[in-house]
């Protein structure tokens, strides 16, 4: 499988105003090997996400997956693997509607009812982490979620992985991947995506042999 070259450096996002004030991340620790692997679940298709935990089971590794409301009601068995294998079950919000357009009592109830359910279904607490559906937010929404509790998760690598009728393949999203690793990265993937289950051994084994390690969001501080 070819490989495109890696330079491992880590990208830049530019707002304005400092997500670190209010527990946002879209990098862990800059000074390390490490990166941080996130599964955004807000619907399942074919089965996925069971491949998916089956080969991070094989692989020995913990990844974190933001689950909505609907996913948690519709996927109770798939969600207790989950938490049973040890892996970070976090908020990805109810209705996965545009955060910023939220008046501030609906968009903490897209959050605490998602919450709540969670913990009645499975009998344990929720991770407290948020990401916003797409990536929406605003300094308002970032601070009621910190007011919340939660630390809001963004991402340092991505790609459009999530439309399940326009898979690129399996060389595709390794590449895609693999080419923009970075120290302290947050790698953002999608459960309904063939490509990242077929990818996904490689992804892992390739990240490994580069000398990064797979660490918890619990283990981010604040990067510098």
């Amino acid at each position: 499988m070819r490989v495109h070259r890696n330079t491992f450096q880590m990208p830049t996002a530019h707002t304005y105003f400092d997500i670190r004030q209010f527990n946002g991340f879209y990098l862990g620790d800059l000074t390390r090997q490490v990166v941080y692997l996130t599964f955004d679940n807000g619907y399942e298709f074919e089965n996925l996400t069971i491949e998916i935990l089956d080969i991070l089971k094989d692989r020995d590794v913990h990844a974190a997956f933001f689950v909505t409301l609907p996913y948690i009601r519709n996927n109770p068995d798939i969600v207790m693997r989950m938490i049973n294998e040890g892996h970070v079950v976090a908020n990805h919000s109810n209705r996965h509607r545009n955060s910023s357009t939220l008046s501030d009592e609906d968009f903490v109830r897209e959050i605490v009812e998602t919450s709540a359910f969670f913990r009645e279904q499975t009998g344990h607490y929720m991770s407290a982490f948020f990401r916003p559906p797409n990536g929406e937010y605003s300094a308002r929404t970032i601070s009621l979620t910190n007011d919340l509790g939660y630390r809001t998760i963004f991402w340092s690598l991505a790609y459009m992985d999530w439309v399940t009728d326009n898979q690129p393949g399996r060389e595709y999203a390794f590449n895609r991947v693999t080419s923009t690793i970075h120290n302290g990265c947050i790698i953002l993937l999608h459960g309904v995506s063939r490509s990242n289950v077929e990818a996904l051994p490689d992804i892992i084994d390739w990240i490994r042999d580069q000398g990064f390690e797979f660490l918890s969001l619990y283990d981010l501080e604040p990067w510098q």
